[in-house]
């Protein structure tokens, strides 16, 4: 089959996708990226064919419009977030079908925040299946889960149903112009996602119980993929003492002031600490001292480092949250806008992880919730039965399936 992939242009919404892809190369199907120009390099070393679009977002966009987020955090990068992915979504809209049509797709895989998914497959005549790329947006009817993008506890109580309602209710008034970007009818983003199958790259039991009111969710673990392109790391140079990874992803990434901080709050442990910006940059010439345990590099092999881990310190995105916990690695949650404090706030619920706001962010706080980790066994015990859980959720492997059975069940009965 020939699959369209639609995902944001931020790595860790192609990383997900890019995976599932190549899991269906190896299965001799064909996979066609849609992207924009800027992201054409990061697509290829993927493995999969590059689609251009972008009559809106020319050569150079990526530092015009998503490299400033780097250096934000807060509600804030998430309105403007919003406003940059509508104007995105509805380019998507005019310029992908035709071109779905002149390569003569079967199906596509699209990212789920990509609400305008549904008009896209609809105008191309073709199935699609959801990927959630980062936490799944499908609401609990219930509302004890606050919304994705919420700081807020998991509560069943009546209080918290009613703030929860509150903050549905304002994030899809907000959210509104990028969800109805393709079809203005829609009246939520449910309505968007798909329903053949919505395919969730986490344990169900890492997730807050929810009633969710599609019917066609698959929790399939997380997706561990040991053939993605490595960088070069000098593993020789690792010791015999524990070693910690910490990392702030690919985008929330520019501010120094978060990594010193990081740097400092280790300094002097009896641990080894890898600490990766996420970015090229020259790392002798950094805006803070770096202690003698701490080993600052611009991009870091991050699954054969949680092979060797004891410790993950992170932003909490999605991707590297269930990643750390496919290998039963206890995290320090620094969540830092859009889903991550949602994200951290499941770590934490299941007993695999402190938080430590950013807002709230100090050496000290920091310190004492690394000692706290690395020291109280509760944590690695948690995290390693959420391991056991993701490991029988299949996975990548259980992904592909799951797409190849609902699509050949699709085309069995049209």
């Amino acid at each position: 089959m020939k699959f369209g992939l639609i995902s944001s242009p931020v790595p860790g919404h192609i990383h997900p996708m890019s995976t599932v892809g190549r899991e269906l190369l190896k299965r001799g199907h064909e996979t066609f990226f849609f992207n924009i120009e800027d992201i054409r390099a990061k697509i290829t070393s993927e493995g999969h064919k590059f689609i251009p679009i972008g009559s809106d977002f020319p050569v150079g966009s990526w530092e015009k419009y998503w490299a400033p987020l780097s250096k934000e955090y807060g509600l804030g990068v998430v309105f403007k977030t919003i406003k940059l992915h509508t104007k995105l979504s509805k380019m998507m809209v005019r310029e992908i079908p035709a071109l779905a049509k002149e390569l003569k797709l079967d199906a596509f895989l699209i990212d789920q925040v990509q609400f305008q998914g549904e008009t896209i497959a609809s105008l191309s005549g073709l199935p699609f299946i959801s990927i959630a790329c980062a936490l799944h947006m499908d609401k609990d009817q219930n509302f004890h889960a606050p919304p994705p993008v919420s700081k807020r506890k998991y509560g069943e109580n009546t209080l918290t149903r009613i703030l929860n309602r509150i903050e549905w209710a304002v994030m899809e008034k907000v959210a509104s112009p990028l969800v109805r970007s393709g079809n203005p009818h829609l009246k939520n983003a449910d309505e968007s996602f798909s329903k053949i199958a919505q395919i969730f790259p986490m344990p169900e039991g890492g997730d807050f119980p929810g009633n969710y009111p599609s019917e066609c969710i698959h929790y399939v673990g997380s997706f561990i993929d040991q053939s993605r392109p490595q960088v070069p790391f000098d593993f020789e140079g690792l010791s015999d003492r524990p070693l910690i990874y910490a990392s702030l992803g690919t985008l929330q990434n520019g501010m120094m002031e978060v990594y010193e901080k990081i740097a400092q709050a280790c300094a002097g442990l009896d641990a080894q600490v890898i600490l990766a910006l996420g970015q090229w940059r020259e790392t002798s010439t950094l805006p803070f001292l770096v202690p003698s345990n701490v080993k600052v590099v611009g991009y870091a092999p991050q699954i054969k480092l949680f092979e060797r881990a004891s410790l993950v310190i992170t932003h909490a995105g999605m991707n590297t949250a269930y990643e750390a916990l496919s290998f039963g690695l206890p995290m320090v949650a620094i969540p830092i806008t859009n889903d991550q404090p949602a994200v951290a706030r499941r770590l934490e619920r299941v007993g695999a992880a402190e938080v430590v706001p950013i807002e709230k962010l100090s050496v000290k706080k920091l310190r004492a919730a690394i000692e706290k980790v690395l020291h109280q066994k509760s944590y690695k015990l948690s995290a390693e039965k959420m391991a056991q859980e993701i490991k029988v959720a299949g996975g990548v492997q259980r992904a592909a399936d799951i797409i190849e059975q609902k699509l050949k069940e699709y085309y069995g009965k049209h």
